[in-house]
């Protein structure tokens, strides 16, 4: 037979791509990962480029393409095919070697502290619903805007968009029953809405229960104001304005935000 090739039924065929001609044991055999072959009877494979800095990998043997070739992630993570992007293997699972396109699952009942474990020893005992294992190893309740429900979920869940909790601890998606209110509004007590910050007061922040009320003699111009500096005076008019009332009358502030001009 000619070099690449073996004898099959008396026959001599090339070894085909994905493969390599081994002189040792005078077989076929299926290129190791990290290397491929396109063309039959190939005497050796091809390694695969350098990506990133780091030679490419394969997800399993017999690779026949450099398109099967794809960046060697670090243990702790895994080569996600679907964005072709390196991804930490998440809560309750692990993965001690690099290069791997799956991560291993913790037994029943554990989970991981960090979402990118290199060893099963690395799994503890599962937390509670509205809890997931922190750095420090112990359980920590899920933050405002997150839940968990053991047993479905490995790790805490954002909310859905524009949703969010009333506490830590949340234990199912149901108890993101809360609008996140924007800067300018706060949350209702009454019936769980979003109300704009009425005149004379303003909310800098997102997710408030109240608005903070502007600095005495001043208020804003309208609902849902952001920052204190949208309080103002309307009689202290601003350098090379007119001022509102005649000269010898005195401007003084009405709230919410109007004024009056009295005789001196």
């Amino acid at each position: 037979c000619n070099p690449g090739e073996v004898v099959v039924d008396d026959q001599c065929v090339p070894c085909p791509p994905g493969t390599f001609f081994n002189e040792a044991e005078d077989v076929c055999t299926k290129c190791p990962i990290g290397q491929f072959n396109l063309e039959p009877a190939q005497r050796e494979c091809v390694r695969c480029p350098t990506i990133l800095g780091i030679e490419g990998v394969t997800e399993s043997v017999g690779a026949t393409s450099s398109s099967e070739c794809k960046e060697k992630c670090s243990p702790g993570l895994y080569y996600d095919k679907v964005t072709d992007l390196c991804r930490p293997c998440g809560h309750g699972r692990y993965q001690p070697e690099g290069g791997k396109f799956t991560c291993e699952l913790c037994p029943v009942g554990l989970t991981t502290r960090t979402k990118k474990a290199i060893s099963e020893d690395e799994c503890r005992p599962d937390c509670g619903d509205g809890e997931q294992l922190g750095l420090d190893e112990e359980c920590n309740l899920c933050p405002v805007g997150t839940y968990r429900t053991q047993g479905i979920h490995r790790g805490c869940q954002e909310c859905p968009p524009g949703k969010t909790t009333n506490k830590a601890g949340s234990k199912s998606i149901a108890d993101c029953n809360l609008p996140i209110c924007l800067p300018g509004q706060f949350l209702s007590a009454k019936d769980n809405s979003c109300v704009p910050c009425p005149l004379g007061q303003y909310q800098p922040e997102s997710q408030q229960t109240s608005c903070l009320t502007c600095p005495p003699d001043t208020s804003t111009i309208e609902a849902g104001a952001t920052s204190v500096d949208q309080c103002s005076n309307r009689c202290k008019v601003k350098k090379g304005e007119p001022e509102l009332c005649d000269r010898n009358a005195r401007c003084q502030f009405k709230p919410p935000n109007d004024f009056t001009c009295t005789c001196k």
